[in-house]
């Protein structure tokens, strides 16, 4: 019963909060600007350099008639029984004259004379179409303005025009407007109308600069980071799907990934149906997030998730579906009231039930408190509670973060404790397989020791065809399709889980980043550090420095305590003309010259990864030219013994590369493969083998 009170009173206390919250709530979307503007007799705005002081808004003291007539654009047309209004036209600003979807709009400007033909900056930001008037002649134009939805078109741009003012006393701007589809716009709580920004061009330019570059880093990187996480979780999850864990919270690092995109688009928009379609796309996803966010603690929490909870995420995906459709103002209230309830929810069951894995329970619940916290200052400033503290508003996404890094941790420690106790158990059914075994030799029983033996062959051979399914999905399904480089590949393992490894990162500028590895051993140690090997990599490739690459993944090798498990491994980055690389206990990487034919052999020592912490790698540069080829390999090509323990070597690998370089990159790994076929002549493979041959396209 005190259950049941307890959630009772929790949802009601959420719900009457919020409510009172959102009583009074204005979205509008009027920017703060300053309007360093004086005003006359409200006859008259006074503009001058030093009010602009880069930039003023003029939204103020407009005369506006509805309907259209050409004459309203002269100077000397009399306006004096035109009614001042705003220029937003918001819901609660509508003119008292009414607006049909176009109409004039005429402000009265004294300039002095310091702005007098100087060359100045328009920014106009509307959801619907203008022409601009000075003193009669038209100045700018931003979409078609139409009398009609079938007549206008929108302005789809974001660029300023230029301006000027002439010496005249009094100058006169005449703004002829039309938004058709103003009905729609109103009922979303958004303005109508449009904002008049003149500006200098030296702070248009920095202004807009510096706004679109934070908006776009903070797009990229609050979308990047979860999206990453998404795509890593979901690879655990197919690689092990009773851990349902993993796929809630991929799909919950997706639906965070989709909000912080679709949330961080004001410099990026151009039209108010993006705007419109942008917004309800973010409350599409806030929805899908709050839902699988929900799973992902509940399948943590108990061993069954309750049916309520499958009807509380049906009913947040729901609200995200008629957000979308629906994206009118009321629907940011009812989200938010849904949102905060279920939040509280969450943190009331995570402090109140015992979880079926208690430990490390802790992290979870930081990163939690750190998100409802967040969350909660965030709704606070919203509904003008308090006011924004360092002039921070949208934190959110920080809690966001710490609860994707908290989750994130929670899960790999109990992948990694799963696989420790898999490990122990897998010992001891080893042990007692040889008891039984032992037990059964003894007393004789052959028919049932053959049994015995053959469960227990079905079963390694289960484990290693799964283990040699994970490292295939490892390796990169495709080769990068690059605009200069030909690139072809080449492995073949020793047994049914090698310890070879290649993989490739492309950055948005281009630049190519390949890595091969070769880890020590074979089968099953081998094939997981291939694994550790893999996630460095994708973790850590956007580093500029390989050797600072190759430090940190020493340390985490180590961190794992693998016993003597190392990693050999070549970084090359491929760009601007030039080879960077350095190695850590791998062969020469060998470049084929196209101008001469010859093939030079670039040889880097160095300790294998996971040895020594302190190992000083080295990093060389190479220039690269139109047609040269470069040849990465592991070392069981140059080391593969035929019948007669004679070994290949490395100077027949650059003598045989010397002959195919100049073909296409596929040829020249079928050369490769070919000439080992014919020096081990039937021998066994001892080691893999594995080929990266990448080529310079011809200009």
């Amino acid at each position: 019963m005190i259950k049941y009170i307890l959630k009772l009173f929790l949802t009601f206390s959420f719900t009457t909060t919020f409510i009172l919250l959102s009583h009074g709530h204005d979205s509008i979307d009027t920017n703060q600007h300053r309007n360093n503007t004086s005003t006359i007799n409200n006859e008259q705005t006074f503009l001058s350099a030093e009010l602009i002081e880069g930039h003023v808004l003029l939204h103020d003291s407009w005369r506006y008639h509805p309907g259209d007539n050409p004459q309203w654009a002269d100077p000397a047309y009399d306006d004096s029984d035109w009614e001042i209004t705003n220029t937003f036209l918001s819901p609660y600003n509508i003119p008292a004259s009414g607006w049909d979807g176009i109409g004039w709009f005429r402000l009265h400007l004294t300039v002095d004379s310091s702005l007098v033909n100087e060359p100045l900056m328009l920014d106009m930001w509307m959801r619907g179409a203008a022409e601009v008037y000075i003193n009669g002649e038209l100045v700018a134009t931003f979409g078609t303005v139409g009398h009609s939805k079938e007549t206008e078109v929108p302005n789809k741009e974001r660029s300023p025009k230029k301006i000027s003012f002439g010496p005249a006393t009094d100058n006169v701007i005449a703004v002829r407007y039309s938004n058709q589809r103003w009905e729609r716009i109103l009922d979303m709580r958004y303005g109508a109308g449009f904002r008049f920004t003149v500006s200098d061009i030296e702070w248009y330019t920095v202004h807009r600069t510096d706004a679109v570059r934070k908006t776009t880093l903070q797009q990229m990187f609050f979308t990047a980071l979860p999206f990453s996480l998404a795509l890593l979780h979901i690879m655990l999850f197919f690689y092990y799907p009773p851990f349902r864990e993993n796929l809630y919270y991929s799909l919950t690092m997706l639906g965070f990934a989709g909000i912080t995109f679709f949330s961080f688009h004001d410099e990026h928009i151009i039209t108010a149906q993006q705007q419109i379609r942008y917004g309800g796309l973010a409350y599409l996803f806030r929805g899908l997030t709050l839902a699988f966010l929900t799973l992902t603690l509940y399948s943590l929490l108990r061993r069954i998730i309750p049916r309520y909870i499958f009807v509380i995420a049906g009913v947040t995906i729901a609200i995200g579906i008629w957000g979308y459709f629906h994206p009118f103002g009321i629907r940011e209230d009812i989200t938010n009231i849904v949102m905060t309830m279920v939040l509280g929810l969450l943190l009331f069951e995570m402090f109140r039930h015992k979880p079926r894995h208690a430990y490390d329970l802790w992290i979870i619940k930081a990163g939690f408190i750190l998100l409802f916290l967040t969350v909660a200052y965030q709704y606070l400033v919203q509904y003008t509670i308090i006011n924004p503290i360092a002039g921070l508003v949208e934190t959110y996404i920080y809690g966001v973060v710490a609860l994707s890094v908290s989750m994130t941790i929670y899960l790999s420690r109990k992948f990694g404790r799963i696989n420790r106790d898999l490990e122990v158990q897998l010992d001891q059914v080893k042990t007692l397989s040889a008891q039984t075994i032992e037990q059964e030799r003894k007393a004789k029983e052959q028919e049932m020791q053959r049994r015995v033996l053959e469960i227990d062959n079905q079963r390694k051979t289960k484990e290693l065809e799964d283990a040699r399914q994970l490292q295939i999905s490892m390796l990169p399904e495709n080769v990068p399709d690059h605009p200069s480089l030909d690139i072809a590949v080449y492995m073949k393992t020793a047994t049914e889980v090698g310890g070879d490894y290649y993989d490739f990162h492309t950055h948005d500028d281009g630049t190519l980043i390949v890595a091969i590895g070769d880890a020590t051993g074979h089968g099953m140690k081998a094939g997981m550090m291939v694994a550790v090997a893999k996630s460095l990599f994708h973790q850590l490739a956007g580093e500029s420095d390989i050797t600072g690459i190759f430090h940190q993944c020493t340390e985490s090798i180590k961190s794992l305590k693998l016993e003597q498990l190392y990693m050999g491994l070549t970084l090359a980055r491929f760009g601007n003309g030039s080879m960077t690389l350095s190695a850590a206990g791998m062969p020469p990487v060998y470049v084929y010259r196209a101008d001469t034919g010859s093939v030079e052999e670039i040889k880097i020592k160095g300790m294998p990864l996971g040895s020594f912490s302190d190992f000083p790698y080295e990093q060389r540069s190479v220039s690269l030219y139109s047609g040269d080829t470069i040849l990465l390999l592991s070392d069981g090509f140059p080391e593969m013994f035929n019948g007669k323990k004679e070994m290949f070597d490395y100077a027949r690998v650059r003598e045989l590369f010397a002959a195919t370089g100049d073909r296409h990159p596929e040829e020249i790994i079928r050369c490769l493969v070919k000439e080992g076929e014919n020096w081990a002549n039937g021998k066994p493979q001892d080691d893999d083998v594995t080929f990266v041959v990448i080529k310079l396209k011809n200009e």
